[in-house]
């Protein structure tokens, strides 16, 4: 599921030098702090153009309902 996010968000904390202590909702808002995670699974590339099939080989297995998979992929 969505652990696959947490080993790339814990290095963009270290990048960012955000502790435990500091890590709140605006640090997950950030917008330098979600491209540094987005970089670090693929969903951006190194010109920050977003990957539109890594996206959805990321994202699928988090969608339970094949409904909303199909609201979200037509899009």
């Amino acid at each position: 599921g969505g652990r696959r996010f947490r080993p790339p968000m814990l290095e963009c904390l270290e990048e960012f030098g955000i502790t435990d202590g500091e890590f709140t909702a605006e640090v997950l808002e950030d917008y330098c702090f979600h491209a540094c995670t987005m970089k670090k699974v693929g969903m951006l590339d190194s010109d920050g153009k977003f990957d539109n099939d890594k996206a959805a080989e990321l994202v699928k297995p988090l969608i339970k309902n094949d409904d909303d998979w199909t609201k979200i992929n037509a899009k």
